[in-house]
């Protein structure tokens, strides 16, 4: 007989993708390790659609979708849903309820690390997340692309490309601090301003380029893509980027399929080149689709943060610090060399000296 799982997606978008590793996880333990036959409801919005079915198929269980834009468990409309599938509310996975049955069955094989909450995380490893073949291919025909225009303005066509997604604005504010004033603060320090994460990719791409490697950025930016894309223009003519970013004709904001295909094109990418590709993340659901969707070998990605004191419950840097630690060297936390700073032009400087040592390491 088939069991019905009901699986909820209602978090930030962020910590919704960081999330769903978990679900998946125990889903894979019931049907791979005790060979359950499992099918799952998926509640989610409908943005979600393709990376959730994709995702939660390739556990070997029937997915079924359910449109669901909540932000909060609704219990009378969970329980409709589930009378439509004969099943019952009681049977809803939650994130929380997927770690504590794997950390209760598996133990010590199933790492995690804890946030600045206290709350237990699935440490990231391998990929998680997935999108359709289809919009895997169609994000790889674009860098091919992309790629063989910027090496039609090189004289060196044997140049190798590797592919560089920053972002850095919380264009979107946050939701941490309880009152304006403090929200506004604690965004000032979890914004990386792109006065100084482009001239230090300009830096990145001019020591790399006397190597016979061309990087292209990607702005993998949400919020109000206009001005996002108008202002990272003006700075990129100003520091000399060559090539200027690109968005790949991705709307960050909106297509979570193509951006989820993206990070598994450039894990294409890197096996074809030989070398990782770098990131240069800020955001928490940027950061996060790093994590979820990158074989660790294929990117270094930098996470920049400060060093600001604030208080324990607003302060993401306990998640970075920790989960760069326990990478292996793939993800790394950088923070002003200096205490009680939020100054990322030195965050930057860090960045720009050390992305071109990491492939220097690989290439030769």
């Amino acid at each position: 007989m088939k069991e019905y799982q009901i699986i909820p997606i209602i978090n930030s978008v962020g910590f919704a993708i960081r999330g769903v590793r978990t679900q998946k996880d125990y889903l894979d333990y019931l049907t791979q390790q005790k060979q359950q036959n499992i099918s799952v409801i998926v509640l989610a919005p409908l943005v979600f659609q393709e990376i959730l079915e994709e995702t939660f198929s390739q556990t070997g269980a029937k997915v079924y979708f359910e449109a669901y834009e909540e932000k909060v468990l609704d219990k009378e409309k969970i329980n409709s849903i589930a009378k439509k599938y004969y099943t019952s509310e009681y049977n809803i996975v939650t994130d929380s309820r997927a770690m504590d049955f794997l950390r209760q069955n598996l133990k010590e094989n199933y790492p995690i690390i804890f946030d600045n909450y206290g709350v237990a995380h699935p440490m990231p490893n391998k990929p998680s997340l997935f999108a359709s073949k289809k919009t895997v291919e169609q994000v790889i025909d674009r860098l091919r692309a992309v790629a063989e225009s910027a090496k039609n303005n090189t004289d060196v066509r044997d140049a190798k490309v590797i592919f560089l997604p920053f972002s850095g604005l919380k264009s979107l504010g946050t939701d941490y601090g309880k009152n304006p004033s403090e929200k506004e603060q604690i965004a000032t320090f979890m914004s990386f301003p792109f006065e100084d994460s482009i001239p230090a990719i300009g830096k990145i791409q001019k020591e790399l380029k006397k190597h016979n490697i061309i990087v292209i950025p990607v702005a993998i930016q949400y919020g109000s893509l206009e001005e996002i894309h108008r202002d990272i223009f003006q700075l990129s003519k100003q520091h000399n980027l060559s090539p200027i970013p690109t968005s790949l004709d991705i709307d960050w904001n909106r297509d979570f399929a193509k951006q989820v295909g993206f990070f598994h094109a450039l894990n294409q990418w890197s096996e074809e080149t030989g070398l990782p590709n770098i990131g240069i993340v800020h955001g928490s659901s940027c950061l996060h689709l790093v994590e979820e969707c990158s074989i660790p070998s294929r990117i270094i990605a930098f996470y920049g943060t400060h060093t600001e004191t604030l208080k324990l419950e607003d302060d993401g840097r306990v998640y970075h610090s920790a989960i760069a630690e326990k990478s292996g060297g793939w993800l790394r936390a950088i923070q002003p060399p200096i205490a009680n700073s939020h100054n990322y032009k030195l965050v930057a400087e860090q960045i720009a000296e050390e992305a071109p040592k990491v492939i220097f390491e690989r290439l030769f």
